[in-house]
């Protein structure tokens, strides 16, 4: 990939924001201007674009979840994937099933407007066989507009799960030091 020119007026955000679709149109028009005559954007968009095909295929196939945009999710659903979403607001619970659905969708609600450093943890109770097994806690990125931390899984990798009880939570800082958000609980039967 060519290395941007240090007086490009369009970066690496700008790329981003316009392959999703998420600029204005006055500066999404200049943005496509430039790439009409500025070779090492136009290549580094086609990289972008690669990398992306290759992120919706791991996500559609592959054991990853995947922390995500609304702009993402727009774009899955433009692009053929189906998906089955589960909405779980704060100390919450749903019952949920995987179908033939490429992704499982499950938006996470509350209030976090005034949060930053948010991490996941995550633990998985297998009933049948009663055991816990924590999953590695990672950061995540909110929407704060929307109110909602969107988690993408493969239905592939779900459909495979045991019933069993998922259990989230959140951790952060906020202005008067940590905090913890949940839990958010998802009853899964196969």
């Amino acid at each position: 990939m060519s290395r941007q020119p240090a007086a490009c007026p369009v970066g690496l955000d700008d790329l981003l924001d316009h392959l999703v679709g998420e600029l204005a149109d006055e500066r999404a028009e200049a943005v496509e201007d430039h790439l009409f005559t500025c070779d090492a954007c136009a290549e580094r968009l086609a990289a972008i674009e690669r990398l992306e095909i290759s992120v919706a295929d791991l996500a559609r196939h592959a054991g990853v979840a995947a922390n995500v945009t609304a702009a993402f999710l727009e774009r899955a659903a433009r692009d053929g994937l189906t998906f089955k979403e589960y909405r779980i607001a704060e100390g919450g619970t749903v019952l949920c099933t995987a179908g033939s659905e490429d992704l499982w969708v499950v938006r996470l609600a509350a209030d976090f407007r005034h949060l930053r450093d948010l991490g996941l943890e995550a633990e998985l109770y297998d009933i049948e066989r009663q055991e816990a097994t924590p999953l590695p806690s990672r950061e995540v990125v909110v929407d704060r507009d929307l109110g909602e931390l969107l988690l993408v899984f493969p239905g592939e990798v779900v459909r495979g799960y045991p019933r069993s009880r998922w259990t989230l939570r959140l951790h952060g800082e906020g202005d008067d030091g940590p905090v913890e958000i949940g839990p958010f609980v998802m009853d899964h039967t196969p």
